[in-house]
This record gives structure tokens, sequence and C-alpha cells, in this order.
């Protein structure tokens, strides 16, 4: 088990100029896990850039239930890539992405961002046959511009049914 120390060594190592060397460290991060994910969530709120980026890569490529509601969150990000790294490890998450998903558009439903990545996900889901009916009216309302009230609704249909299916 790599030590708290050995961690934030890995973490400050995502700062190197050599892009080699960051990748290494990400990569022994991804290695790591669970236990490096309190580091790289820690990421995902800091001014730069290139660290949001490197966060976001490595907790997609951990791909740990427990980072959906934090991936969910980075589909607000201002930088593009990055929204498109958290989307990529939600699909990652399959399920697990499901309540997360459908929370933050209930909140956040006029949020281009969130609702640009939010159908990203969920036509990669209907792809591999995910989608219950209900999410899949989440993603007609998203895919055919609807008013934007209908996201928010369609998604709390869609989290009632997930509850009482168990899911």
């Amino acid at each position: 088990m790599k030590t708290k120390e050995s961690i934030e060594g890995l973490i400050t190592q995502l700062s190197n100029r050599n892009g080699m060397e960051r990748e290494r460290a990400r990569r022994e991060l991804v290695k790591i896990g669970r236990p490096a994910m309190p580091y790289l969530i820690s990421l995902l709120s800091n001014r730069k850039q290139h660290l949001r980026w490197e966060g976001c890569k490595a907790i997609g490529s951990i791909a740990d239930p427990v980072a959906s509601s934090v991936l969910v969150n980075v589909l607000t990000d201002d930088n593009e890539e990055i929204r498109w790294l958290a989307a990529e490890g939600l699909i990652a998450l399959k399920q697990h992405a499901f309540v997360p998903l459908l929370r933050v558009l209930q909140t956040k439903f006029d949020s281009p961002y969130v609702r640009s990545g939010a159908h990203h996900i969920l036509d990669a889901f209907e792809k591999q046959h995910l989608l219950s009916k209900e999410m899949k009216e989440v993603l007609d309302a998203l895919r055919y511009l609807r008013p934007k009230i209908s996201v928010a609704l369609a998604a709390s249909r869609a989290l009632q049914s997930n509850s009482r299916s168990g899911n």
C-alpha cells in the first residue's frame, strides 16, 4: 500500500513540465486506485486547468463508483476537454452514473454544458442498451431540444422509477 507521502509526491509530479513524468505519475495514481481518490478529487477545484485535467483523467481511469457524484459536477467546468473527460469517466461507471446524472439534470437543467454532457453520456448508454424507458425519455428531452424544464421533469420521473426498481 502506498503511503500518504508517496501519493502526495505523485500528485506533485502532475505539475511537472515533462509530459512523460506527468503521465507516469498519473498511471501510478491510477494503479493506487481508491486511496488516491481524495487527492485527485481535490485537483478538480484547482484553478490550474492542467491539474484539473490530470485529476479528471485519473479519476475516470480508476472508475470507482464513489467518483460519480464528483464527475457530474465537473460537467460544468469551463474547459471543454475536462468536461469531455468527466463524461467519459461517467460512461465507464455505467449504471453507477445514473442517479448522480439524473440529480444534476434536475437542478442544473439550464446549463448547456450539463445538457451536452448528459446527452453524450446517455447516448453512449443507449448504444450499450443500458437505458430504461424513463432514461430514454430523458435522452429524448435532451435530443429534441424540448423546453429545458422538460429535461428536469424527465429526470425526476426516471429517478422515481429508478428508486422503485431498486437500482
